[in-house]
């Protein structure tokens, strides 16, 4: 298998496990590269910058992706991924990307 083949796998099969769960979890490691590419691929075309100028939200404003930052609690750079049902106003799932570069 391709370079290129192995890392379209990962990013599908962690896009598949963030659309699938609910609450706060996590769905493995990637780069900062692979975690901007599963982000983007998250809010899907058309999604817009929110204010903080760095979090990408989707057209129906149902999901979001934060890119990668430092968590203290946890001790490592981690991005995000979030999801919320149409009328709702919390976030429904809050998915956790570690970090590896």
């Amino acid at each position: 298998m391709s370079e290129r083949a192995a890392a379209f796998g990962k990013i599908t099969g962690m896009l598949r496990a963030a659309a699938q769960g609910k609450g706060n979890f996590g769905i493995g490691s990637a780069t900062r590269l692979e975690a901007d590419a599963i982000g983007t691929s998250w809010v899907g075309e058309g999604y817009t910058v929110a204010r903080d100028g760095k979090t990408l939200i989707s057209q129906d404003r149902l999901r979001q992706y934060r890119p990668p930052t430092f968590k203290s609690r946890v001790g490592k750079y981690q991005a995000n991924l979030e999801q919320r049902s149409p009328g709702q106003s919390q976030w429904q799932s809050n998915v956790h990307i570690d970090i590896e570069d």
